[in-house]
Parts: structure tokens; sequence; C-alpha cells
């Protein structure tokens, strides 16, 4: 323990100097945008969940791997002592994940909550597996996230209501070092991906995905036929941010400009591609990381409510 404690001082400042407004930013914030990310799914509900949907249910279950139990797979199993129709099993899940991301977001019963809403979340994404996404597994990340880190210590209901006098604050500098070091991972590893290819340095990679998601943007793809150079530059330009995002988030003086166009970059991604929710959690993600802990340097906030 004192040598992770030590390689923390090396690396993160100390904990007086952390913002520890990061971790009830990221329960509040975080909840209420992944409530609203499946409320926007709601018109379309039954088009992929229901009995009569895109893709039939047991078609579906025919291409899980069966780790984790569809609402199908629910309703054979409660339909073995009682009577259970697919849709009561459907409303029931999604029920619970729509109440447990509120709790949550208001910090009652937070570890609970957070482990409802993970685990009903598994079981609606395993249920439409043929159409999630990478927002839906970064969401998976992020619930697991708020389900290990002491994210209900402050600006809570768990904490307004608790009897018993406010104990000594955690250290809040392991969870924020597994969380920047797992997305400081997952940028070089994206960047290094795109550098061991020629499409993101001729920008043919940029063309494509502009022509693969047009649908929902607001420019029309052929807007940028005749600025070849332009989308070379901005596929350099991604496949760099990404390749040393590790050592701009870290240098102190590098950190604000490089967070800012990697906002820039998931801003664009969302309005000229249409991946609306991908960007805004991957913006979540960046502002909890690398800019809610360093803002203001402030002192940790008070444990009364």
């Amino acid at each position: 323990m004192s040598c992770v404690r030590n390689i923390l001082n090396k690396i993160l400042p100390r904990d007086s100097q952390i913002n520890p407004i990061w971790l009830p930013g990221f329960r509040i914030l975080g909840s209420l945008f992944l409530l609203l990310h499946f409320l926007s799914m709601l018109p379309d509900f039954y088009s992929f969940w229901g009995e009569q949907a895109l893709v039939y249910p047991d078609i579906q279950d025919a291409h899980t791997d069966g780790l984790v139990p569809t609402v199908l797979d629910l309703q054979q199993i409660f339909s073995r002592f009682i009577p259970v129709a697919f849709h009561t099993v459907l409303m029931l899940v999604s029920s619970l994940y729509v109440l447990s991301l509120g709790t949550l977001a208001a910090g009652l019963w937070v570890r609970l909550s957070a482990l409802i809403a993970l685990t009903t979340h598994l079981v609606l994404m395993y249920s439409i597996e043929l159409f999630v996404y990478g927002v839906d597994f970064i969401t998976s990340i992020c619930l697991f996230y708020l389900l290990i880190f002491p994210v209900g210590e402050d600006f809570s209901l768990d904490r307004f209501f608790r009897k018993s006098p406010p104990s000594e604050p955690k250290d809040s500098r392991p969870f924020l070092f597994l969380f920047q070091a797992h997305w400081s991972l997952a940028y070089f590893f994206s960047g290094l991906a795109k550098a061991l290819g020629p499409t993101w340095w001729n920008g043919e990679a940029i063309w494509k995905s502009l022509h693969s998601y047009n649908q929902s943007g607001i420019l029309n793809p052929d807007f940028w036929r005749p600025y070849p150079v332009l989308l070379t530059v901005v596929g350099v330009g991604t496949l760099l941010l990404e390749l040393f995002y590790p050592a701009g988030v870290r240098i102190q003086i590098l950190r604000k400009p490089w967070i800012i166009s990697i906002l820039l970059m998931h801003i664009s991604i969302g309005v000229l591609l249409g991946l609306y929710f991908f960007s805004g959690i991957m913006i979540l993600i960046n502002l909890v990381a690398f800019w809610f802990p360093y803002m203001n340097q402030a002192q940790r906030p008070s444990h009364h409510p």
C-alpha cells in the first residue's frame, strides 16, 4: 500500500489539491446523461425490445454468448415458477433501469442503485446485441466505475439521511488514477490502431466516416469534396491527438489545450456524424477525468447537506 501511495504522490497532486467534485459530478451528470440516452430511445422502444421487434427476441438470443441473461431468458426462468408474459419482464427490467439511474443521480442507496443500473443495462443491451455500438459498451464501463468508486460521499441523499457523523474522507487519488489510466490507454491504442494503416494519414478514413453516418449529420458529406487536404489534416490531427493523449493530459501546461482539442473533436463527431450520445459520453468522461479534478484546485466540499 505504501508503494502505491508513493507512486501516486509522484504522478498525481496531493489529495488536498484535487477537487473532489469530480466524484459526485461523475455520478450526477453520468446518471442523468444515461437516463436521457435511454429515454431518447422510447419512441422506438418496441422496435428494438418488443416481441415483434425488427429482430425477434429468440433470433437475437441466438447471437448471444449466454454470459448475461436476456429479457427472454429471464421470462423463461420466471415462467418455471409463475406464468409471466415477455412484456411484463421487459417493463420490469426497463423500469428498474430508469428508477436506479434516478436514485443514483440523487445519491440514494448509491451502491445498490449502481449495481441495479449496471445489471439491468447489461440485460437490456444483451437483449439487442445486434444493435449495440460504442456508447453502449462505454455506458457499461461507466456504470461499473460508479459502482466501485465512492461517488456517494458528497452531494447525496445518503449523506443527508446518514445519522452518524461524517467519516474521514477517502483519498480519491487511487480512483482518479485508475480512471485516468483507463482512458489514456484507450485513446493511445485507438490512435496506434489508426497509425498502423494508411487511411488516417491520407484522409480516406475521414471521407468514409462522413459518408457512413451522414443520415444524422447536419452537413452534406459532398461539402468536403473540394477540400481533400483538409480531410488529410483532420485525419492526421485526430490520430496524433489520440496517440499522444497520455502525455498531453499529463503535462500540466498542455492539459487544458489538449482536453479542449479532444472536446472539439467529439463535438465535431456528434455534429458531422450524428453520433450525439457517443460524443456526449466521451465529453463527460474527459471532463470528469482531466477537468473537474483540477478545477480551481478547490478544497474538499463540506459534508453537510
